[in-house]
């Protein structure tokens, strides 16, 4: 291979004026956001929770380390096991815990370094999304509405815990910021980070196919072939699993003993969700649930359908795979969480915002929102 073409493929990154008003912007969003939680967390913990008399420290290390975020740090921290209670970690995917384990060498606390992660993913996911918005003919101001609508998304606040969402994003945004721009080395490689950091990454491969087809048509195969590295992500966690557990789709048998999933049909997805709705009484597990995740299977589904003559073919297909990898699972309890990865949303809100009405409904609901689900993670349920 020529260098010239190497360098095409994988072009030096930089920083221009304009990127670095987008880094500033990121800044401000990604701070706002950590100091409203911190704020929040204290007083969930003293006044809803009730922790009279405990260390404020204590308290921020409870706020920060629940639910699925205890298991990304038990990881980061032991690595995979073979046995024990810790052998149901092989379920999650090795880029963000690994990235926690090896920085944690210079911050010494495994929360910290996996706060810090979060924060610098989230950081340059906001700089990303700013640039695909003006790469994909979207002015200045469409390109903070779509950062400050990611940044305050309902269940945006994992973006600020220790879980895999903001480097998850940063890798898709990143995928298809270098698709969109021909640089088809880095959208490889970001790929293959995305699909070695949540199974939902494999949702990104029919959108970049379909970026390199609708680009190159018959000759995608030879204009686009970097695009082979994206599935290596999920083919390395394959083999994590067959080192670890001697069997390389050991991941499905853990989700189905442990989380009680196994693969069904969306439609069965649907009649189950609208049944238990229907048929179970009010109460924590028909919200929190059933109702959750009806909701933001709409929402999401209106949105793509909004964005049908705006958002390209590729992140249509990106969209619509990932809600149909999500319908197909049988007891999907963190749909909410999932669709923050649907970077394509944001998109299609951004465009719409320009209708100052459109904005101020979403910038005056969606922080509401997310103050709502944010006290749910904190003191009962966690997706």
């Amino acid at each position: 291979m020529r260098l010239s073409a190497l360098r095409l493929s994988f072009p030096r990154l930089s920083l221009d004026r304009e990127q670095r008003r987008y880094l500033v912007r990121s800044l401000i969003a990604v701070l706002s956001v950590r100091l409203a939680i911190i704020f929040a967390a204290y007083f969930i913990f003293y006044i809803i929770v009730g922790r009279e008399g405990a260390d404020w420290r204590d308290n921020f290390k409870e706020a920060f380390i629940r639910w699925d975020g205890a298991n990304f740090l038990q990881l980061a921290e032991d690595g995979y096991q073979s046995r024990g209670e810790f052998r149901f970690n092989l379920v999650y995917l090795p880029v963000y815990p690994y990235t926690v384990m090896v920085l944690n060498f210079v911050f010494h606390s495994f929360l910290i370094t996996a706060l810090i992660v979060s924060a610098v993913a989230s950081l340059i996911a906001g700089v990303l999304i700013q640039q695909l918005v003006r790469v994909d003919g979207g002015d200045d101001d469409e390109s903070m509405r779509a950062l400050w609508y990611m940044t305050l998304f309902p269940t945006a606040y994992f973006l600020a815990m220790p879980y895999s969402e903001a480097t998850f994003l940063m890798f898709v945004i990143a995928a298809f910021l270098a698709a969109r721009t021909e640089h088809w080395g880095w959208a490889g490689v970001m790929g293959a980070f995305a699909t070695a950091t949540r199974l939902q990454g494999l949702a990104i491969l029919p959108g970049l196919v379909v970026e390199a087809l609708v680009r190159y048509r018959w000759q995608a195969p030879v204009k686009a072939y970097w695009l082979v590295l994206a599935p290596m992500g999920f083919v390395a966690y394959l083999g994590i699993n067959w080192l670890v557990a001697d069997d390389p789709f050991r991941f499905v048998e853990i989700q189905k003993e442990h989380w009680f999933q196994h693969r069904i049909w969306p439609w069965e997805f649907l009649r189950d969700t609208v049944e238990s709705i229907r048929l179970q009484e009010p109460g924590f597990n028909r919200a929190a649930i059933y109702e959750l995740r009806l909701i933001f299977v709409a929402a999401s589904a209106v949105l793509l359908l909004l964005g049908a003559r705006r958002l390209p073919l590729s992140y249509q297909a990106m969209g619509w795979a990932t809600v149909l990898m999500m319908t197909m699972s049988s007891w999907q309890l963190s749909m909410p969480r999932y669709m923050l990865g649907v970077f394509p949303l944001f998109l299609v809100m951004a465009y719409h915002g320009k209708n100052p009405a459109v904005h101020q409904v979403i910038m005056s609901t969606m922080p509401f929102m997310m103050g709502v689900l944010y006290v749910m993670f904190a003191t009962r349920f966690g997706f």
